[in-house]
């Protein structure tokens, strides 16, 4: 399997507000040298709420392998409301590296930077460890990710101009668990909470969001989709939610070989 994406997965967009590019269920791992890699992701959160209160999504990314240990990615995401009406355009560049490939255990770095033109520029850092049952994703194993989001606050003055009255922070921690069902499918199941610096009005400091459960299959020999459903844990009397999401990974022929 590609195991591509970072998931900081539909339900964290809505939670933090903020795009980053192939959202799956997915532990991370660096691409083959050269450009090697092309994702869209199909998707849809809040089923179940108001239409107004729901998102759709369309997101793209090219990704490309600098090294054996180091990979760089431009994504951009369309998003509407289920009306679909409001709408917004997010551009994301970023990067990853693995610093630790072993057996069982491997850390990954990651870092991306996206903006919308409107609301500013959001910078979001974050590691991944994995501990694998068996060698190389061999079987079943294990990941825990721990990321940081720092965003503009914004606020709507008198004249309906939007403008930053500061910075938020938040931090996402991600559980996760997976194992191999076939040659060429894969199980994962994740739960994610996360801790606002400085809450909005209705926010607590920490936030339930939710369960995500993928599932990722070879659909040809270089073609790769990833199938998810999302459970938004309801707080604070929300609507109980629903996100689907589908995904399609193209991996092209590396350089290296």
């Amino acid at each position: 399997m590609s195991a591509v994406s970072f998931k900081l997965v539909i339900s964290s967009l809505v939670t933090l507000g903020i795009a980053i590019p192939a959202v799956a269920v997915d532990t991370v791992e660096v691409w083959d040298v050269g450009a090697t890699d092309m994702e869209l992701y199909f998707g849809s959160a809040g089923l179940g709420a108001p239409p107004a209160e729901r998102e759709s999504m369309f997101d793209m990314l090219i990704g490309y392998g600098i090294t054996e240990r180091f990979s760089a990615y431009f994504g951009t995401t369309m998003t509407a409301d289920g009306n679909l009406a409001a709408g917004g355009n997010e551009q994301s560049v970023g990067a990853f590296a693995n610093l630790r490939d072993g057996e069982v255990v491997d850390l990954d770095l990651m870092l991306n930077i996206g903006s919308d033109g409107e609301n500013g520029m959001s910078v979001q850092p974050a590691c991944e460890v994995n501990f694998d049952l068996e060698p190389g994703l061999g079987q079943a194993g294990f990941y825990t990710r721990l990321g940081l989001n720092r965003s503009p606050r914004g606020a709507v003055g008198k004249a309906g101009v939007y403008r930053a009255v500061g910075v938020d922070s938040d931090v996402e921690l991600v559980f996760g668990g997976y194992r191999n069902v076939s040659s060429n499918g894969q199980l994962l199941l994740e739960f994610d909470l996360v801790r606002h610096d400085s809450p909005h009005h209705g926010e607590n400091n920490w936030e339930i969001g939710g369960l995500a459960l993928g599932y990722n299959f070879t659909v040809a020999g270089a073609v790769e989709m990833i199938a998810e459903l999302s459970h938004d844990l309801p707080q604070h009397g929300e609507h109980r939610t629903w996100g689907l999401s589908v995904g399609f990974i193209s991996t092209l022929p590396s350089l290296a070989r």
